[in-house]
This record gives C-alpha cells, structure tokens and sequence, in this order.
C-alpha cells in the first residue's frame, strides 16, 4: 500500500502541474508514465507473490527514476514512500503454509500364530 500511495503522488501531482523543474509537458508525460508504473506495480506485490523480488527491484529502480524526470519524484514525498514500498516488497516473504500431515495410519493385527 505504500507503494500504490507513492505512485499515485508521482502520478497526481503532474496533473495538478505542480512543477519545479521541468514543464509541464516533459514532466507530465514521465509523471503520468513513472506513477502509473509504480501504482500498478503497488497491487501486483500483494497478488503475485512469487514475483516481489523483481517487482520490489522495478519499483526502486522507477521511483529512482522519477527523481529526474518527474518534478522530483513528486516533491521526494512520491520517491521515498515508492522506494520504502518497493523495498518492504523485496524483503518480504510470504508465510509458509503448513500442511497438514495425514495421520500414520496404524498397523493392523496381524493374527498371532498359536503354539
């Protein structure tokens, strides 16, 4: 969730045409492109994952990204929270579900010869 919030900032501020550096052309399109990306990536991390380790590392590597491109990353509130998202993905692993073990089945009499 942390994720999906900083690419929404990365991604709304553009539209809102907040700028410092650039106009808002260039850095609408990479706002829009780079915070798209990383909302998208955001719910991908809770659904696939298998895929966390490549998704985590996408999500530092854009949020990085949008330092440059993108107003700052957002005012560098957007690129810290989708760099602390991106690694907390990482990082995370999933619980290991424990199976059940299926009772050992007891051994039946076996008759007992007589003597």
């Amino acid at each position: 969730m942390v994720t999906l919030a900083g690419g929404l900032i990365i991604l709304l501020l553009p539209a809102n045409q907040f700028t410092v550096l650039a106009l808002p052309g260039v850095a609408g399109l990479a706002g829009f492109l780079l915070g798209g990306l990383i909302a998208a990536m955001g719910p991908l991390l809770w659904f696939l994952p298998e895929q966390r380790v490549m998704l985590g590392i996408a999500i530092v590597l854009l949020a990085l990204a949008s330092f440059v491109y993108s107003n700052l990353g957002g005012f560098l509130i957007g690129m810290l929270l989708s760099i602390i998202g991106g690694s907390l993905g990482f990082a995370w692993t999933p619980s290991a579900t424990k199976r059940p073990t299926p009772p050992h089945p007891r051994p039946s009499p076996t008759p007992r010869p007589r003597s």
